[in-house]
């Protein structure tokens, strides 16, 4: 790799980064990802063949949907403030991992 070092590495400091909760969450719009996430993933499952993926993640397959998408679980103890502020801006958006 050739890189610079960082003394002569120079940022852009005029560039404010803000997330704007107004704009809609683009969902994944490569269909054939998402259908071969069900072929490879949540099928060979559901009719007793070895799936590609490690053991240990093996119980999250649960979370892939038919249209191949993960909805990752959202546990107890995870912080939801900024779930809770695109809700309160954007009412039609409905997470669909968050009861």
């Amino acid at each position: 790799m050739n890189l610079k070092p960082l003394d002569q590495i120079r940022f852009a400091t005029d560039r404010d980064y803000k997330i704007d909760l107004t704009q809609p969450i683009e969902k994944n719009p490569q269909f054939y990802y998402q259908a071969l996430t069900t072929l490879i993933v949540k099928l060979p499952g559901l009719i007793g063949l070895v799936p590609v993926y490690p053991r240990a993640d093996r119980p999250l397959a649960k979370h892939i949907t038919w249209g191949g998408n993960y909805i990752r679980p959202i546990g107890p103890d995870e912080d939801v403030s900024v779930l809770k502020e695109k809700t309160a801006v954007d009412p039609e958006y409905e997470p669909s991992n968050v009861l």
